[in-house]
């Protein structure tokens, strides 16, 4: 009975003396680091700094740790920036001198676009004064005469005559003999249209026997109607006039049952060029045929003061 009941007692006895068993071994152990330590250490002063460096080196904190990572990332995102700052200048220089490249080609494209508008400009210029002297050579030497047409009608249109004057021989010419003190464009000669009825009262001469020789006006009686009607001078050169000549005019009907006909009269232009100076005549006294009588036309061409000196 007494065993029984100091039964709690004795285990709680045992547990006790466990925990004061167990506090004497740690006690224990926790003197022998200390004394291990201290001696670690007073050899370890007596080492060189290498035995020294690995000890140190393995005791890391966490907070320590975290400093290293913070301070190594604030001097990488700074190297980062620098290397952006670098190359944002790199480009910006870049951008710059590419910019510049191409205001100096813009600025040479203009150019050449302007140097190429000038010579375009230039040439329109020259080809519009040749087309403008073509156009008053050609109303120069040209005049409004009658032409008989294919069905018998007279109709007024312009005519152009080549001129047979020249200023000085091919030898003797120079660029500026075209153009006179003004710097307009100047003839060695001019067209003229006139009318005068018969008699005209001029005498017609050819320097030479040759086909294409000049009809020329040798002389002019004064208070003729050459003269004074026409105004016909002394050296004119005729080119043209008018004369009559005799047709047969054959209506239909006559052509169906086999008739000649019946004559009629008709008024032309007659070219003197390289006709011999009968022809002529003969087709300025053909004029007395007209039976409306009408004036003779003449085209004559007058030489310019300076082509004759």
């Amino acid at each position: 009975m007494i065993f029984s009941a100091s039964a709690p007692s004795l285990s709680l006895l045992v547990v006790l003396c466990f925990l004061l068993v167990l506090m004497t071994e740690q006690a224990h152990g926790f003197t022998q680091t200390s004394s291990s330590s201290s001696s670690t250490h007073d050899r370890s002063s007596c080492t060189q700094d290498s035995h020294y460096l690995p000890a140190t080196r393995t005791i890391t904190t966490p907070a320590r740790l975290s400093c290293r990572i913070s301070i190594s990332l604030s001097v990488t995102s700074k190297e980062e920036e620098q290397q952006e700052d670098s190359s944002a200048t790199i480009l910006s220089a870049k951008a710059k001198a590419l910019q510049e490249k191409a205001e100096q080609l813009r600025a040479e494209i203009a150019a050449l676009q302007d140097s190429k508008d000038q010579v375009q400009e230039t040439q329109r210029q020259e080809l519009q004064l040749q087309l403008d002297q073509q156009e008053a050579y050609m109303q120069h030497y040209s005049g409004e005469i009658p032409i008989l047409k294919p069905d018998g009608a007279i109709v007024m249109e312009q005519v152009q005559f080549p001129p047979l004057v020249s200023f000085v021989p091919k030898e003797e010419e120079n660029e500026e003999s075209n153009t006179n003190e003004n710097g307009q464009q100047s003839f060695p000669s001019e067209i003229l249209v006139c009318e005068a009825p018969l008699p005209l009262g001029m005498i017609l001469g050819q320097e030479r026997a040759e086909r294409n020789a000049m009809i020329v006006v040798d002389e002019v009686l004064e208070d003729s109607n050459a003269a004074v009607v026409a105004g016909i001078q002394e050296g004119d050169i005729l080119r043209a006039c008018t004369s009559c000549k005799m047709e047969m005019e054959q209506p239909t009907w006559q052509l169906l049952v086999g008739g000649i006909g019946r004559p009629k009269t008709v008024r032309f232009m007659f070219g003197t060029d390289d006709q011999p100076l009968e022809t002529v005549l003969e087709a300025l006294g053909a004029n007395r045929m007209d039976p409306e009588a009408r004036p003779v036309v003449l085209v004559v061409e007058r030489p310019n003061k300076a082509s004759e000196q």
